[in-house]
Parts: structure tokens; C-alpha cells; sequence
């Protein structure tokens, strides 16, 4: 005959399968009351409990009497991720975090309670871990990736102060996580520790983002930094390569023909770019030397135009293909929804646009912690590229010098199409005469000859009085103020070309003004030079979220000074084939 024990669990069992809770759940309970050891009615108990608490005990019962039971090991760690949510909504996210370690610790195979913890733990190295984990297990899944590549940054910026090789190692695993995100190509561009490194960043950047104001000039003085450590390293094959793709960047720059004048091994290249040099009236020394050089008695240059010689066979620079970004996978199953926020460490100054995560929307799916990205708009924070478009009305501040703003996805990154580069030839322009110069754009604060009007903002009367007097000379308008409310006050009545902004000053710092004035239409395009004592790292990053174009630390030179201004008022040209 059965035990009396047995039947209460065998009709304990038959009622669960009836779905008859109720029933089963009285059964059942005294079942394991009368079969305290019995794990099969453990674990009945447990799918009939009317409550999580009661279904938890059960099955810390069964794991208890046999440690390695793997149903109740996967269904204890689901129980825990659910009440970790519940804690973390109440507030208690110490405890919250605690289940989720545990639940770890018991599935360690399923991604969801990886992230789970992400989400939920207050320590930047462990949320890293536990998403590195959650990708190991699945590497396809999408959220992971967005959310570890976000996390990969962070740690980035924080260890970038105080240990730059780390920094550059967590930059490059993001690259290798997300190679679609222009910020991470930004970020290493930064960080580079050569010039080779820094111009693959500027080139991936370039080709993900080739319309972003700043980013060609950015990958044309990259170019040039580069070619000149060729030159000197004695590889002249590859500086001239450097310098003509510095050229099809920019065939208005006398400074890269002179460049590639300088290393060409070919003469009728190098008299090419001395004649593209002379007609720009670039004054340098080293024009006469080689000129002297390459224009011997005997063998003189033609009378006719030195730049209508034979166009020479283009080449293409090299720019290897974007890499894909692998196929999105099944979601991990349903636990519940985390809310994975990555906090910079106190003090840290954001670089990246990297925004909070939405809350999850879905209670049926609660794993999906990262819902499809919205298109970028206009702020990208380590993202130096540019200062936000006029088209805004105001200035979001997300963590990269040139701002986009924050995606509707918790860390998606800002939807850039990645499309092919077309090969970039080399083939110096056929002038006949020089063209007749544009008719300039005046704007509002221009003088009646049409000068460049340049305003400055600085508390202290000393500095605002060498400005003044070197850019008076240099042949600019100027226009001062002592703080940030008169400059806003001034700025109301006219526009200047440029904004030379001191960072420490009273009132208003120079970060604030510098929001305010991308913040508004009339004045969104003008570009802003931040004035500061300071050369730290973060402080730049902050002026560019700002919306700052460029950064200059007293005490500065005047060459410093005209250099900087005059790259402002640079044209921005095309490729020659490009």
C-alpha cells in the first residue's frame, strides 16, 4: 500500500497538472511536511506557490538536499532576478544587486541575468564584467553589444586622466565591439599613442562621418603629422603617399604642397607644388632652397603653366572597408527588465554621448533593455566633431567635443550610415589664372570693408588688451567684453566671425556661454575658441561638449593666437576626385 505521504504528493501533483493551485498548494504543503526530504515535492511546492517568497524557499529547500539539481538552479536564479527588480523599484538596490549576484552564481550560462546584474550593480568593474560575460555567451545579441560598447567607453574616460594605456586598451575593445560608432574612432583618434595610430582613427572617423565639420581637417592634419614622421624616419615613399592624400583633401592648402615639395623624389611633382605654392604667396624659406634645388640653369622650368603638365595615374588612398556589424540574434528569454545605467565616476567630465537607458516598455519581454536607436539629432559629446547645427533651439548636453544628441535607445550609439569611400586621387588642379575671389558673406558685426570681426570675452583687462592689439594688427575687427552677460548682451545686437571665450569668469563661465550661444539660431554658426590656464584633458573635452570649435591655453604666443583664429576662417573644401 502507498504511504499516506506518497498519496498526498501524487494528488498534490495531479491537481498542479489541473492547474488547480489552490488545492495543490494545501497538498503539497503537507506533503513536504510529511516528506521533509523528498525533493520531488519540494519542487511541486514550488510551481504551485501562490507567492515568490514561498516558491524561492522551496526550491532553496531542493538545492539544499541536492546542490547541482540544474531545474532548480535555473528556476531559483529567475525568482531572484524577478524580486531583484522589485527591490531595485523600491529603492533597496544594494539588496537588489545581491540577488542578481547570487542568481549569477546559479545560471552563469544565461546572458539575461549577466546583464541583469549590469544593470543593477553600483561598481563600474563589475557591470563591465558581467556585460563582457553576457556577450561571451551571446555575441550576437544586439543590447549587449550597445550596452558593453557604452560601458567599454566609460571605463575609457575614467582611466583616461590617470592611465592613458589602460584607456586606450578599453577604447579599442569598444572599437572592436561596435567599429560603427564614430565616438569610439574619436575617442582612440585622442588617445593615440603615434601619429600612425591617430591617423586609422581619423580615417575610420572620416569615412563614417566624412561630413562632419572638423573631421577633414582633422584627418588632414593627421596626415601631415604622419607624413612628417615618415620624413624623418626616412620613409619618403610613404610621406609623399601622406601628403598626397592630404592634398586631395585639400587642394587649397599651400602647406601640404609644400609638404609633398619637400619630400617628392619626382621633379615635375615638385615643381607642380612649388608653383601651386608661389600663386598661394606662401612666404617660408624652405620655397627658395627648393627651388634652388630643382630648377637648375640648364633644365629650367617651361614658360608655359607648370600645372599643365600630364595629369599623373590617380591612386587611391588607403581606406580599408567598414567592418559589419554581425546579424541581431534571438533576444535572451524574458526575466525582467533591468534598467542598465552607467554612472561616471565623481568628478569624471562625460566625453561621449553616452545617455541614461530608458526604462523598459515592455513587461512581456523584460530583458529588452535597449530599444531600437532614434536617428541621431545634435549632440555627441566626446564626439568632437562639431558644435550642434543651427537648426536647434536648444543645446543638449550629452557626454564629445562635437555633440549629436542623445538617441532614443538607452546607449545607442548615433545612427551613421557607413558607406564605401570613393578612391581619393592625386592630380594637382589645371589653373589658367588664379579665380577671381568670392564675393565675401558679411555678417552682422562686419566692418564697412567687409574684415573679419573678432569678439572677445575675458575678465581679465590685460588679456583683452593683447588680444585686441594682435588681432588689430593682423588686420580684424574687434570687439570686447569683460564677462559672459555682456557678451550675450552684445551678441543680441551683433554677430561676430569668431568667439575668442575665456573659460574662469564671474557671472557666467565660459562653458555656460558657449551653450547659450549654439543654443541660438543667430549665433549657432559662429565658431568659439575657448580661453583657459589649463591644459588637462577634460577640460577640453568639456569646452567641445560645450560646443567649443578649438582650445587654447594661456599663456599663448601671438603666432598661437593668428594660427588658431585663422584655421577658423579656413574654407572647407572637397577632395579633388573625392
Amino acid at each position: 500500500m502507498l504511504g499516506n505521504g506518497f498519496r498526498t504528493l501524487r494528488d498534490g501533483m495531479a491537481a498542479a497538472i489541473a492547474q488547480d493551485f489552490e488545492s495543490a498548494h494545501q497538498l503539497l504543503q503537507q506533503a513536504t511536511t510529511e516528506r521533509p526530504n523528498d525533493v520531488r515535492a519540494w519542487l511541486w511546492r514550488a510551481v504551485a506557490s501562490p507567492a515568490p517568497a514561498d516558491a524561492t524557499a522551496c526550491l532553496r529547500r531542493v538545492l539544499a538536499l541536492e546542490p547541482d539539481h540544474p531545474e532548480a538552479q535555473q528556476a531559483l536564479a529567475r525568482l531572484l532576478v524577478g524580486q531583484a527588480a522589485g527591490l531595485n523599484g523600491a529603492g533597496r538596490r544594494a539588496e537588489a544587486a545581491a540577488l542578481a549576484r547570487e542568481a549569477a552564481g546559479l545560471a552563469a550560462d544565461c546572458d539575461a541575468i549577466w546583464v541583469a546584474l549590469a544593470g543593477l550593480s553600483d561598481e563600474p568593474q563589475e557591470r563591465l564584467d558581467a556585460l563582457r560575460r553576457a556577450k561571451d555567451l551571446n555575441p550576437q545579441a544586439p543590447q549587449t553589444r550597445v550596452l558593453l560598447r557604452d560601458a567599454l567607453l566609460h571605463a575609457g574616460i575614467a582611466a583616461a586622466s590617470s592611465n592613458q594605456d589602460a584607456a586606450r586598451l578599453l577604447f579599442r575593445e569598444a572599437a572592436s565591439v561596435d567599429p560603427s560608432d564614430p565616438r569610439v574612432w574619436q575617442a582612440l583618434s585622442r588617445m593615440a599613442s603615434n601619429a600612425a595610430e591617430a591617423l586609422d582613427a581619423h580615417r575610420q572617423l572620416f569615412k563614417l562621418a566624412p561630413e562632419r565639420a572638423g573631421v577633414r581637417g582633422a584627418l588632414k592634419r593627421a596626415l601631415a603629422a604622419d607624413a612628417e614622421s615618415c620624413a624623418a624616419a626616412g620613409s619618403t615613399g610613404d610621406a609623399i603617399l601622406r601628403w598626397r592624400e592630404a592634398i586631395a583633401l585639400d587642394d587649397q592648402d599651400a602647406a601640404m604642397w609644400l609638404g609633398l615639395a619637400g619630400v617628392a623624389d619626382d621633379r615635375e611633382e615638385a615643381l607642380r607644388a612649388l608653383a601651386v605654392v608661389r600663386r598661394a604667396g606662401l612666404e617660408d624659406a624652405r620655397v627658395a632652397a627648393l627651388a634652388a634645388r630643382w630648377e637648375a640653369a640648364d633644365d629650367a622650368l617651361p614658360a608655359e603653366d607648370p600645372l599643365a603638365f600630364p595629369e599623373p595615374e590617380p591612386f587611391a588612398a588607403p581606406v580599408p572597408p567598414a567592418p559589419a556589424m554581425p546579424p541581431a540574434p534571438l533576444a535572451p528569454e524574458p526575466i525582467f527588465a533591468p534598467t542598465l545605467t552607467l554612472v561616471p565616476p565623481p568628478g569624471a567630465t562625460p566625453m561621449l554621448d553616452l545617455a541614461p537607458p530608458a526604462p523598459a516598455t515592455a513587461m512581456d519581454d523584460p530583458f529588452a533593455a535597449v530599444a531600437t536607436p532614434a536617428p541621431a539629432t545634435a549632440t555627441d559629446p566626446f564626439a568632437a566633431f562639431a558644435p550642434p547645427p543651427p537648426s536647434s533651439s536648444t543645446a543638449s548636453l550629452a557626454p564629445d567635443p562635437d555633440s549629436d544628441a542623445p538617441p532614443a535607445s538607452p546607449f545607442a550609439a548615433p545612427a551613421v550610415p557607413v558607406t564605401p569611400a570613393a578612391p581619393i586621387g592625386f592630380a594637382p588642379p589645371v589653373v589658367a589664372a588664379p579665380p577671381a575671389p568670392a564675393a565675401p558673406v558679411r555678417s552682422a558685426a562686419e566692418g564697412p570693408q567687409g574684415k573679419r570681426t573678432v569678439m572677445i570675452v575675458d575678465d581679465s583687462p590685460t588679456v583683452r588688451k593683447i588680444l585686441s592689439m594682435t588681432l588689430e594688427r593682423a588686420g580684424y575687427g574687434v570687439v570686447s567684453a569683460a564677462d559672459g552677460e555682456a557678451a550675450l548682451d552684445t551678441l543680441a545686437n551683433a554677430v561676430p566671425d569668431l568667439i575668442l571665450l575665456d573659460i574662469s569668469m564671474p557671472k557666467l563661465d565660459g562653458y555656460e556661454v558657449c551653450k547659450r550661444v549654439k543654443a541660438d539660431a543667430r549665433t549657432a554658426h559662429v565658431p568659439v575658441v575657448m580661453l583657459s590656464g589649463k591644459d588637462a584633458f577634460f577640460d577640453k573635452v568639456k569646452g567641445r561638449m560645450a560646443g567649443a570649435t578649438e582650445y587654447l591655453t594661456k599663456p599663448f604666443a601671438t603666432p598661437a593666437v593668428l594660427a588658431a583664429v585663422g584655421r577658423m576662417f579656413e574654407p572647407e573644401t572637397g577632395a579633388v576626385h573625392g
